[in-house]
C-alpha cells in the first residue's frame, strides 16, 4: 500500500483546499503498520481458543464451566464498554494530532517570515494552546484505556483465584479431582488472557481501524478508474472553450470564460495585476486545478485523455513559488528521469543560462542541491 499512499498524498494537494489532512495517508498506513506489528494481532489469532478452553472446563465440571463462561461475558461487556466510551475521544485525538503536526509545518515553511516580523512570540503562544489541547485529550485518552486494562486484569485475576476457590471445594465433596482444580484455574487464565490482551490493545486497535477507513476514503478518491489510450506527441494546435476554474475544494471560479486557439508555433502572453487569475489560468491549463467548465483540447483530445506521464515530457511549468528537489543539478533538469540524456540536459541547462552555474559547482552538474534562490534557474531548465 505503501506506492498508492504515496501518489494519493502528491496528489492531495490538486484535490483539497484544507492542507491539514495532506500528510495524512502517511500516518495512517504508519499507524496500521505498527497495529499490525504488535501484539493486537495476535490477541485476535489466540480467540478461536476461548471455546476449547471452555468446554475443556465443562468437561471438567459445569460449576467450572460456567464460572468461567461468566467471567468471559464479563470481559466481553468491558470490550463493548470500551469501544463505546473510547470512540469518539480516539476520533479527536487523531484530529488534534493531525492539527499540531500542520501547525508544526507550517511554522517550519514560514520560519523566516516569523523571526523577521517578529511573529515567533505569538505563534508559539498558539502552539502552546494547541498542543495543550492534544496533550489534555491524550491524558484523558490513556487514562480511560489504562483503567479498562487495569480492571480486565484485576478481574481476571480475582477470577482466576474464585476458580481455585470452586475447585478446591468441588474436591472437598469430591465432584472433581484436585488435579482438575489446578488445570481448571490454569484452562481459566488461558482462556480469559486473549480478551485481555484485546482489551489492552483496543487503543491501538481503533487508531487501525480510524485510519484504514481514513486510508480507504482516500485511496478510493484516486483509483485509477480506467487507463488512458496512448496518444501520439501533442504538436499542433491548443484549442481552450469557455474555461472556468476554481481552487480546489472551491465552488467559486477564479477564472471565467475563456477562450483561445494557439496554432503550432504560436504564443499567448497574458499579463495583469496582482490577483487577476495568471496563475490560476496556469494550473488550469496544465490539469493542475480542476475546470469546473470548458474545455481544453490539446490536437483535438481533451486534456484528462491524457496520461500525465506521457504529456509531461511535452509540456513546461514553473510555479510562482520555486521548489527544487533532493538531488542532483541534472535530476532536477530531467525531472528525474531514469535514463536522461546527457545532451538533452545541457542544451536544456543553456536555454536557462544555467550552465556555467552547474559547471561551477563542485561536481558540476552531479552536485546535489536543495531549494535556494541561486539555484531558481535549474528550475526554469526544468520546465
Amino acid at each position: 500500500m505503501g506506492g498508492p499512499t504515496f501518489d494519493a498524498v502528491l496528489k492531495l494537494p490538486l484535490r483539497m483546499s484544507r492542507k491539514e489532512a495532506i500528510s495524512q495517508p502517511l500516518r495512517d498506513l504508519d499507524q496500521i503498520r505498527q497495529f499490525m506489528s504488535g501484539q493486537g494481532p495476535i490477541a485476535i489469532c489466540d480467540m478461536p481458543w476461548l471455546p476449547i478452553y471452555l468446554a475443556i472446563l465443562f468437561l471438567f465440571h459445569a460449576y467450572l464451566g460456567l464460572l468461567a463462561v461468566a467471567g468471559a461475558v464479563f470481559l466481553i461487556v468491558l470490550t463493548v464498554a470500551s469501544e463505546l466510551v473510547l470512540r469518539d475521544p480516539m476520533q479527536r485525538l487523531a484530529q488534534l494530532s493531525s492539527s499540531r503536526a500542520e501547525f508544526i509545518e507550517a511554522g517550519r515553511r514560514n520560519a523566516e517570515a516569523l523571526q523577521a516580523m517578529g511573529m515567533s512570540g505569538a505563534y508559539s503562544t498558539r502552539w502552546h494552546a494547541t498542543n495543550g489541547d492534544y496533550v489534555e485529550e491524550q491524558r484523558r485518552t490513556s487514562d480511560a484505556t489504562s483503567s479498562f486494562s487495569t480492571v480486565s486484569k484485576i478481574f481476571r485475576l480475582a477470577l482466576q483465584s474464585a476458580v481455585l476457590a470452586l475447585g478446591a471445594w468441588l474436591a472437598i465433596y469430591q465432584l472433581a479431582s484436585p488435579g482438575a482444580m489446578i488445570a481448571a484455574s490454569i484452562l481459566t487464565s488461558r482462556a480469559l488472557s486473549p480478551i485481555e490482551q484485546a482489551i489492552g490493545q483496543w487503543r491501538n486497535f481503533v487508531n487501525a481501524r480510524q485510519a484504514r477507513r481514513r486510508l480507504e476514503d482516500v485511496l478510493k478518491t484516486f483509483a485509477d478508474k480506467r487507463e488512458p489510450m496512448p496518444l501520439p506527441k501533442p504538436q499542433n494546435t491548443m484549442d481552450v472553450s469557455s474555461l472556468m476554474i476554481a481552487a480546489p475544494g472551491a465552488n467559486a471560479a477564479i477564472v471565467r470564460d475563456v477562450s483561445f486557439r494557439l496554432e503550432r508555433g504560436q504564443g499567448l502572453g497574458i499579463i495583469g495585476p496582482s490577483g487577476s487569475g495568471k496563475s490560476t489560468l496556469a494550473r488550469g491549463l496544465v490539469g493542475i486545478w480542476p475546470a469546473i467548465r470548458g474545455t481544453i483540447r490539446l490536437d483535438g483530445a481533451e486534456l484528462s485523455q491524457w496520461d500525465p506521464e506521457a504529456l509531461g515530457p511535452s509540456i513546461g511549468y514553473l510555479p510562482q513559488g520555486v521548489e527544487l528537489f533532493d538531488g542532483t543539478i541534472a535530476e532536477n533538469i530531467s525531472r528525474f528521469a531514469a535514463n536522461a540524456d546527457p545532451m538533452s540536459i545541457i542544451e536544456a541547462a543553456m536555454q536557462a543560462a544555467v550552465h556555467e552555474l552547474a559547471l561551477s559547482m563542485p561536481e558540476g552538474y552531479y552536485t546535489r542541491i536543495g531549494a535556494g534562490a541561486q539555484f531558481c534557474r535549474p528550475a526554469s531548465g526544468n520546465a
